[in-house]
């Protein structure tokens, strides 16, 4: 409930008007009726313990702060019934936002840089505290101007101090846009800030909200280039941002300090703005930027340029590949650098190649790592008596693949209490990485395969019919197709396809006889699973963290930007598979050696197999029982069968011969 105009606060704060609503409290005008002066009361009206910590947080860190560029805290108090107040400065004017939508038009590069140099200098001043502070939420919102053309950063409420502990103190918070794509993983540091500030200029000098930092990461749209927009910008200041902009941390500039440096260095016309000159008040337009006057060169700024330029070349050298897309920058280095009178050498524009990380063999015993402490950890329960007919639900069978030794794998199929095992693939280059149709009629696989591998190049995916035993020819002549994966209503087969050069995930219609690509662009996706309820797919791919394999889940109704599963909380995760009643997705850790999952809209769990470097998980139709391939005490990967209660794992296929990728047979809905 909004505080009315005239409610006095403390016996000293006066409230005037409302300023902001949100859905975490109020920002109202007030007067201080004590030192008589305009203040600004920030309320938070939520009672629960995280908000008012984060609220607590926010006054601790102001009131410490002492920058012309950033707000002063007063006062913070709480009253018991009502809510909890911080008292600040207040400040008048139009935030970044407002300025540029009532101007209609980009800013100029001049009053923009200007900006963005003073703004840089207060974070500069956050991130060299100790412990160092770092904003998370830079954006022309927070950012407002004053009617005597001062610029002040506004807005700490997803500020946190780093400590070593990066996802520590303040919540996780992203604004599309102008977040880093590290932040939606909660590994911001001061670079995020840089990225933000980046993205801040960009909107400045174009007028438009950049590229979402994840879609761009995942390939599905790229970042239009500032000079496309706004041909008036200088190629030394779009280089600039466009470096602050980049994917990877470690090709932006390393601190704010450095960021200043290339700023001033691209647009000489900023520094005299910059240092101490009132900018445009809100709604203005600065003169410099009426006038288009040519800037005064320094020659001292001028002979920096090249070398920025060798830099940001050779940073984009060594851009991380796989799930990042190639970024060009935008001019090349070579464009801008003809153009340089003091440039006496032209630079290469910078490349990228695509490289995978290989998993180990089957046969690596993995280092020893702590498994994380799981939210929730199943009760073990006794495994019960396995009988020949209904285990499991389904048919009570699974399909696997054997690899006798020296011979090419086969896929086979058996009872859920290991009897009747019988072949049911013949071919000549080998089979494996059976699926199942939903009704359990039909059985998707790959041919040739000579055994487990991370990709299959000329494999070709077939589908074996149950009661015919027709088998049917999905990709004639495919430079590799594998990973196979069901929809629901078995009218689909989602897979990884190397068509394009890379491994992504293709969808083929069996109405149409059509494939289409799942997600647009470069980002490198594989191990599709298809949840059994919803149209959903989980699948692997890069983290933009730390460039692991993590699972992530892509909604096709929707069509929302793929979301990280269980983003820092393991390594790195694989082969993922949906539980029957969608509720929770499961899947291994790799060399990581364990069994996990994450539980939609909840938290995670971990299954203690007993087993070394389990992999391949399969939840059995009643949800009851989970498959696994995992290695025996002799070093050899075989199927393991284990309650998902807990207990103790049994081996089904024993050792005669190398056994995985075993999947459970559904029996529809």
């Amino acid at each position: 409930m909004s505080l009315s105009p005239g409610v006095l606060l403390k016996e000293r704060y006066k409230i005037t008007s409302l300023i902001a609503s949100s859905g975490m409290g109020n920002i109202y005008l007030a007067e201080d009726q004590t030192l008589k002066t305009q203040v600004a009361v920030k309320e938070n009206l939520y009672s629960s313990v995280d908000h008012s910590r984060q609220f607590r947080r926010e006054a601790t860190l102001l009131a410490n702060l002492r920058h012309p560029n950033l707000p002063r805290v007063i006062d913070h108090f709480v009253i018991p019934g009502m809510g909890e107040y911080l008292v600040m400065d207040y400040v008048p004017g139009q935030d970044l936002r407002e300025k540029v939508t009532s101007l209609r038009k980009p800013m100029s590069e001049a009053e923009a840089v200007a900006i963005g140099v003073k703004i840089a200098q207060a974070l500069s001043y956050l991130h060299t505290r100790t412990p160092p502070i770092i904003h998370r939420d830079v954006k022309p919102a927070n950012i407002k101007m004053t009617p005597e053309g001062d610029v002040v950063l506004v807005d700490f409420g997803l500020a946190k101090v780093q400590t070593t502990d990066l996802t520590e103190a303040g919540v996780q918070g992203v604004t599309p846009g102008f977040s880093p794509v590290e932040q939606y993983g909660e590994g911001a540091d001061a670079r995020s800030d840089i990225y933000a500030l980046g993205a801040t200029l960009y909107y400045m000098l174009s007028g438009r909200v950049p590229l979402e930092a994840l879609d761009r990461a995942l390939g599905t749209d790229k970042l239009v280039p500032l000079m496309k927009i706004n041909p008036k910008v200088s190629q030394a200041t779009a280089v600039v941002i466009d470096q602050a902009m980049a994917l990877e941390a470690d090709l932006r500039f390393q601190s704010m300090d450095e960021f200043v440096q290339a700023l001033l260095t691209a647009c000489p016309a900023a520094a005299s703005l910059a240092e101490g000159a009132p900018l445009a008040s809100a709604g203005e337009e600065n003169a410099a930027g009426k006038a288009g006057g040519k800037p005064r060169k320094s020659k001292t700024l001028l002979w920096l340029l090249p070398i920025l330029l060798f830099l940001v070349g050779a940073g984009a050298l060594g851009l991380k590949n796989g799930f990042f897309a190639k970024q060009p920058l935008q001019p090349t280095a070579t464009e801008l650098v003809n153009t340089m009178e003091a440039a006496a050498t032209s630079l290469p524009e910078p490349t990228a190649t695509l490289t995978e990380i290989a998993k180990p063999s089957a046969t690596e015993i993995p280092p020893t790592v702590a498994a994380p402490t799981a939210t929730s950890t199943p009760e073990p329960t006794a495994i019960p008596t396995i009988t020949p007919t209904g285990v499991g639900g389904g048919f009570g069978q699974f399909a696997y693949v054997s690899q006798p030794d020296g011979k090419l794998p086969q896929i086979w199929l058996m009872s859920a209490d290991g009897s009747t095992p019988s072949q049911l693939t013949n071919e000549v280059g080998g089979a494996c990485q059976p699926a199942w149709s939903g009704d359990g009629k039909k059985l998707a696989y790959i041919s040739p395969c000579k055994g487990r591998a991370e990709r299959y190049d000329g494999a070709r995916l077939f589908v074996y019919n149950m009661d015919t035993k027709v088998i049917d020819v999905i990709s004639s002549f495919a430079n590799g197709d594998y990973d196979p994966a069901w929809s629901a209503d078995s009218q689909q087969l989602a897979y990884t396809s190397l068509a394009t050069g890379r491994p992504q995930i293709h969808i083929f219609d069996f109405k149409s006889k059509k494939s289409t690509l799942m997600l647009a662009g470069s980002m490198v996706n594989q191990q599709p699973a298809w949840d059994w309820l919803t149209p959903k797919i989980a699948f692997v791919s890069r983290s933009p963290i730390n460039n692991f394999n993590q699972v992530w889940s892509y909604d096709l109704i929707s069509l929302a930007t793929p979301r990280m599963v269980a983003e820092g909380v393991w390594k790195e995760t694989y082969h993922p598979t949906w539980a029957p009643d969608g509720r929770a997705i499961w899947f291994d850790l790799g060399v990581n050696n364990g069994i996990a999952s994450k539980v939609i809209g909840g938290g995670e769990l971990t299954l203690d197999t007993g087993v070394r470097l389990p992999e391949n998980p399969s939840i059995s139709p009643d949800g009851s029982w989970m498959l696994f391939d995992g290695l025996n005490d002799s070093g050899l990967r075989e199927v393991f069968l284990i309650s998902m209660g807990g207990g103790t794992a049994t081996s089904m296929t024993g050792n005669a011969s190398i056994a995985y990728d075993a999947t459970w047979r559904p029996a529809g809905n």
